[in-house]
């Protein structure tokens, strides 16, 4: 095993475009680089609260991560080496720090577009997906249709939709029917919840059940 001190508790590692380093994050408030040839722990950076889904910005310069309030945007510099004289190096300082503001929230997923120019976060208990422009430092919301409660999501590979799936905020008393949508898809570019999705309740069993509901609590995008 590698000791990544000054970190304790790690919560994400990422790789270099280049494969050259790790970056682990995690607590109290550190990330972390490891070169990848040598399993050397470079110099660790602190942050100003604990990194959340640390992710890499496709300009292979910067990084981003959560750090309820806000989100942290990170940025690094390095050299590879060839692994026998010289050794992967790399410099870590923060950018930027911009509130979110929603409090303290607890995130469920980042989910960062393929060019790096958004990053949409959804949270507990909150009915819209925070959208945060990644050049402009500016914050925004798309609200989910009927004040949607999230459970997790996911972004297509073109960035041009988000599907969000929420708890079943009712069900027929009679029945057990789930009778709302538990599906929401996103239209990015517009920053609209433009389709909703409702469920039979057999979507996850071959069982015609008439009372069985399974919460979509996991939702992802096919490439």
């Amino acid at each position: 095993p590698i000791s990544l001190a000054p970190l304790t508790d790690a919560n994400g590692l990422i790789f270099s475009p280049n494969g050259a380093f790790a970056l682990a994050s995690g607590f109290p408030h550190n990330v972390t680089p490891i070169g990848t040839c040598n399993n050397a722990v470079l110099p660790s950076l602190t942050t100003p609260g604990v990194p959340l889904f640390l992710t890499a910005i496709p300009d292979a310069t910067h990084l981003i991560a959560l750090d309820p309030p806000s989100i942290d945007i990170f940025s690094y510099t390095s050299t590879v080496g060839d692994c026998a004289s010289t050794f992967p190096s790399v410099t870590l300082s923060l950018d930027s720090s911009t509130n979110l503001g929603q409090g303290n929230f607890t995130p469920i997923t980042m989910q960062v577009a393929s060019d790096g120019s958004k990053a949409y976060v959804v949270a507990e208990g909150l009915s819209s997906v925070l959208v945060f422009d990644i050049t402009a430092k500016t914050t925004s919301a798309i609200p989910l249709v009927d004040n949607g409660v999230p459970l997790s999501a996911a972004l297509t590979t073109d960035g041009t939709r988000l599907f969000v799936a929420t708890k079943c905020s009712n069900f027929d008393a009679t029945t057990g029917k789930c009778t709302v949508p538990t599906l929401h898809i996103l239209d990015t570019n517009i920053g609209s919840d433009v389709q909703q999705v409702q469920f039979d309740n057999n979507f996850c069993t071959n069982i015609d059940n008439k009372t069985l509901f399974c919460t979509p609590d996991l939702v992802a995008v096919k490439p």
